[in-house]
């Protein structure tokens, strides 16, 4: 399987204020979620508390996680009212 680059579809690419123009090749929330790369769960879990809101040593939260980099780029889109629902 070929890996290709990630689309950004038009609602979105409104939502940022960009058009199909311009060239994205990272979606925004996954350079947000890179700021977090090498964080460990243990060793920095008051940081990943703090910036989750939740106790992420009991809790599984790679919902919140993601819904948290999401908000942090497009603070308008709605997200789902309980990203750790399963």
């Amino acid at each position: 399987m070929s890996s290709s680059p990630s689309r950004i579809g038009p609602k979105t690419l409104a939502a940022l204020e960009l058009d199909n123009e311009q060239p994205l090749l990272t979606p925004p929330w996954i350079i947000e979620a890179k700021k977090y790369l090498g964080l460990n769960e243990v060793k920095d879990a008051k940081k990943l508390d703090k910036v989750l809101k939740l106790d992420a040593g009991v809790i599984p939260w790679c919902g919140a996680f993601v819904g948290m980099c999401i908000a942090a780029v497009l603070p308008k889109e709605p997200l789902p009212a309980n990203p750790l629902w399963h």
